[in-house]
């Protein structure tokens, strides 16, 4: 009996459609990585103003985020605060400076502040970290659901 020859062949229908999908997948886990991080962002920011001492309420004032395709020159500066005499006043030019600059790749975020003493509160008094920490795990749930949201969204 002779032996057929073996020629392997799978065809299969429907691969770009498939390809396409996971580009949009791509896409819309990227952008829900975005606003979790946008709102991570400015609760960090929030908790960082209530946790920051205060004198002349400057470096309050200048605590900002900012994130990667914001658009933003600089962080969220809420308004300006009049100083007391003697004391420099805050403006929306104190706010950090745009995570784009870095050069990190894909998405980040910074919360911080440029007023030239933060550093030497920050070491007495941890207001930027206590508001990192007080958030984190809340950043990782809410990525969890973002992506586990688009992952649910996906057609095969």
């Amino acid at each position: 009996m002779a032996k057929r020859p073996v020629n392997p062949t799978i065809k299969m229908s429907g691969v770009e459609a498939l390809a396409e999908n996971f580009n949009k997948l791509r896409k819309k886990a990227r952008d829900g990585v975005r606003k979790a991080t946008m709102v991570t962002l400015m609760l960090i920011q929030n908790d960082a103003k209530r946790f920051c001492p205060v004198d002349t309420n400057r470096l309050r004032a200048s605590i900002s985020s900012n994130w990667t395709d914001s658009g933003m020159a600089r962080g969220r500066v809420q308004g300006k605060v009049e100083a007391r005499p003697g004391k420099k006043p805050s403006t929306p030019a104190d706010g950090i400076g745009n995570p784009d600059a870095l050069g990190l790749k894909g998405i980040t975020g910074v919360v911080g502040t440029n007023v030239e003493y933060a550093e030497a509160v920050e070491n007495l008094t941890p207001f930027l970290w206590g508001a990192f920490q007080t958030n984190k795990a809340g950043h990782k749930q809410r990525l969890v659901t973002a992506l586990g949201r688009e992952f649910e969204t996906l057609r095969v």
